[in-house]
């Protein structure tokens, strides 16, 4: 009883905490503003695993402004969904109403440079022609765009070493699991222990090769939120835990097999049922989406971290040095948890954009 009420209070805390507040927290790391409360060991075990699944990162690192916005949307606007029919009609619907407003889609054609022309973005080179536009946004990450897609020669020296000094976010191991029948009555499932969320000191140990008895793993099944996501009589789990960022890190595939082992031992009519199984982790990631363009980067669950210094008004700009460029995406613009801070950059940049080409008309 007595820890209940010390996690209440912290928890209250937490939520009712006004957006100054958070603000003055973009440069303290959630373990230093835990510090400074009474926080019973359970509840610090949660927050410690939160960030790890929630932002990708390390409770001694993760900003607290970050972490806290986070969960005061969950207990405001409560957590966990899925998107009716998939990511995949998403995108469709996005696509949609791309072509419904006079905009044209081209798939592969993939942007292999941005051109610059006297400091001003003039257009994109793919291997279907070059296109010019006044204006390019770019989601392909903030390092891949200065480093590789536009070119490091473009930007002015300060900004170059300061997009190369960004952390990289934390990568996922994710494991999908079919099954031929259904077994998971839950839309979503977390698994952790006292011992298996990382900090620093502990995913330094994993990269130096030590295997640990267990990992955090979060489990959605999306069937259970709609039915239409698995055949009548099946079931697909989605499960995944924290890892490196680094496509070619060596420890990944022993995650995808303690997935296995913790699946095998906490949901053994889950294992049972398993036809097959998918990974799909840093290296994948980055062959689809993210370029690696330095050393340990490009395979990032979210996009840089959402660590202290790069975060809330730390966060980069959208607006590049070169004029019409533009960033959005999980790099710039937003914050909180993916897709809802992508969606909010897009949102957030399409604003910005708006204005620049009517102030040019």
């Amino acid at each position: 009883a007595a820890e209940r009420q010390q996690a209440l209070a912290v928890l209250g805390e937490m939520v009712l905490l006004p957006g100054a507040g958070l603000d003055a927290l973009d440069d303290v790391s959630m373990e230093d503003w835990l510090a400074k409360r009474t926080v019973p060991h359970a509840l610090y075990n949660y927050m410690a695993m939160h960030s790890n699944a929630s932002l990708a990162e390390p409770i001694d690192r993760v900003a607290a402004s970050e972490q806290i916005k986070i969960l005061q949307q969950i207990a405001t606007r409560g957590g966990g969904g899925y998107y009716r029919g998939g990511f995949g009609r998403v995108l469709d619907d996005i696509a949609d109403a791309i072509r419904a407003n006079g905009g044209e889609i081209r798939t592969n054609a993939r942007v292999g440079q941005i051109v610059i022309r006297d400091g001003r973005v003039t257009g994109v080179e793919t291997a279907e022609g070059t296109f010019r536009a006044p204006i390019v946004i770019s989601t392909a990450g903030i390092q891949p765009t200065v480093l590789k897609l536009a070119g490091a020669s473009q930007f002015p020296a300060p900004y170059v070493e300061y997009v190369k000094g960004l952390e990289p976010g934390w990568g996922f191991a994710t494991v999908r699991y079919f099954l031929d029948r259904p077994a998971m009555p839950h839309k979503m499932y977390m698994v952790w222990s006292d011992d298996s969320w990382w900090n620093l000191e502990r995913a330094k140990r994993v990269s130096e090769g030590h295997e640990p008895d267990e990992v955090i793993m979060f489990i959605t099944v999306p069937c259970n939120f709609d039915p239409s996501m698995a055949p009548p009589g099946k079931q697909c789990l989605i499960a995944g835990t924290i890892c490196s960022p680094d496509p070619k890190a060596a420890e990944i595939d022993m995650l995808y097999r303690k997935l296995d082992e913790q699946l095998a031992r906490c949901f053994p009519a889950a294992w049972a049922a398993v036809e097959r199984r998918e990974v799909d982790g840093p290296a994948e990631v980055s062959a689809h989406t993210r370029d690696s363009v330095l050393p340990g980067q490009g395979g990032e669950c979210v996009g840089i971290g959402q660590i202290v210094g790069q975060c809330g008004t730390r966060k980069p700009s959208p607006r590049t040095p070169i004029a019409g460029l533009f960033l959005a995406g999980c790099d710039a613009g937003s914050g909180t948890m993916g897709t809802h801070q992508a969606t909010d950059s897009g949102m957030t940049v399409a604003r910005m954009v708006r204005a620049e080409l009517a102030a040019a008309h």
